[in-house]
């Protein structure tokens, strides 16, 4: 008899806990998950911090978690599952009744970009492991990673630029600054321009004349295209991430170098998740407007109406100089697209109404005959171009190449090289690591 009222008793006792965990599941467990740091340089590291709460007298013997999230985060002292888009981190829990714990992973941010903490996965049982209780819980955090520019001591082409204003070919406002000769006085000129020295040796009214000037200040075009159609160049030399890393390097000797006024773009296209300021659809602004003035929407045509439109073909922000600038523009780089959204020849046609810039340096695999036409316009304004060129030329590309060089039209800076030596150290410390782990493998053995 008292063997079956202990039977009877334990029945009872799995009848109703089973029906407590069925009623109750995880709707009393309260799950959060957030990063320490929203933005950071690549190779940085950060917190990323879950917090589990018990809001119920029942305990709950075990809770997993499992987070999804990119694969660039690498989870110090963790137990992963990694695959192409996803990278799956486990954790375990155990909580009494009304219990909070709070866990701190440290995440290194191994690339540039926007990976996120998209969701946690939770599962448990009940007291015996008969139930089994699971639930989903969204996350959609996001991390802006900053492309690391590279070390002084690692990038051997020094920018160098004049500092102030310069003369230009182009025709604005005349600088009373620089004068720049003597002319005959036509009727329209001012008064006090009158040069009377002059006057009175030539017999006739002479008037000073004057050269226009401009700020010196820089566009960044960075190329994101890895083919061209004539086959000149090899694409084997250079990436997304490292041509990407060789553009925040120029803006960040520009700004080491005194702080020009620098503007970036790019024929490409933001991430979804990007927070960077996008014009609305249906609205137009101003340059320099929305977001830090981030990025340049068009300005409308007057006596038109506006239209909705989709997104654009390319990126320009605004032009501008300090530290503060500065991080924007790697914002952009850090939100980008790898995928090119217009072949170089538009982009650049596209881009030459509006740029200003006395000093241009374009990042790019290759150069043809259309763009290079677009780079002689803007020789013959006056404006600097700098081709930094990501890819190795072939032989016929290299005569092509050196032709405009010799005319003045470019300045060559063979960042192929460079791009080179950097997938060698790369490859280089992937096998350092490799042999690394082999030798603490052998050790465990």
């Amino acid at each position: 008899m008292i063997y079956l009222a202990v039977l009877l008793l334990i029945a009872l006792f799995i009848w109703v806990q089973d029906r407590l965990f069925r009623k109750a599941g995880l709707r009393s467990v309260h799950y959060r998950c957030y990063p320490g740091k929203e933005e950071l340089f690549e190779g940085e590291t950060l917190d990323l911090i879950e917090e589990v709460s018990n809001q119920r007298r029942l305990p709950l013997p075990w809770l997993k978690s499992e987070l999804v999230v990119s694969p660039s985060l690498s989870f110090a002292q963790s137990t992963s599952v990694t695959t192409d888009r996803l990278k799956l981190v486990k954790g375990v829990f155990v909580l009494r009744g009304w219990q909070s714990v709070r866990r701190s992973w440290h995440v290194t941010c191994a690339h540039f970009g926007r990976p996120g903490v998209y969701k946690a996965l939770l599962l448990s049982s009940d007291l015996l492991g008969f139930v089994t209780l699971s639930d989903a819980v969204m996350i959609d955090r996001f991390i802006t990673v900053l492309p690391r520019p590279l070390l002084q001591t690692d990038f051997p082409f020094q920018y160098q630029s004049l500092y102030g204003d310069m003369a230009v070919r182009r025709r604005y406002v005349p600088d009373p600054f620089w004068p720049n000769g003597i002319k005959p006085y036509e009727g329209r000129e001012s008064l006090r321009d009158i040069h009377w020295y002059a006057t009175a040796l030539s017999g006739q009214m002479m008037v000073s004349q004057y050269a226009d000037s401009s700020q010196q200040s820089v566009t960044i075009i960075l190329n994101l295209e890895q083919h061209t159609l004539l086959d000149w160049f090899s694409h084997n030399d250079t990436d997304f991430s490292q041509a990407v890393r060789l553009a925040a390097t120029f803006l960040d000797q520009n700004l080491a170098a005194g702080g020009l006024p620098v503007q970036l773009a790019v024929n490409g296209r933001l991430l979804k998740s990007a927070p960077i300021y996008r014009p609305k659809r249906g609205t137009m602004q101003s340059p320099g407007t929305g977001r830090a003035g981030l990025l340049n929407p068009g300005l409308p045509v007057k006596d038109k109406p506006l239209k909705p439109r989709s997104e654009p073909d390319y990126i320009l922000s605004r032009s501008g100089q300090g530290q503060e600038h500065v991080r924007d523009l790697l914002r952009i780089l850090a939100c980008l697209d790898a995928e090119a959204s217009l072949p170089l020849p538009q982009f650049m046609e596209a881009l030459a109404p509006q740029l200003v810039a006395t000093d241009v340096v374009l990042l790019s695999p290759y150069l043809d005959e259309q763009s290079a036409a677009v780079c002689r316009r803007w020789h013959s304004q006056g404006q600097h171009v700098r081709l930094a060129l990501l890819a190795l030329p072939q032989p016929e590309a290299q005569y092509k190449l050196q032709a405009w060089v010799d005319q003045g039209i470019i300045e060559l800076l063979p960042l192929y090289q460079l791009s080179r030596q950097m997938r060698e150290d790369k490859a280089a410390a992937a096998n350092g690591k490799d042999k690394t782990a082999a030798r603490e493998r052998g050790r465990a053995i």
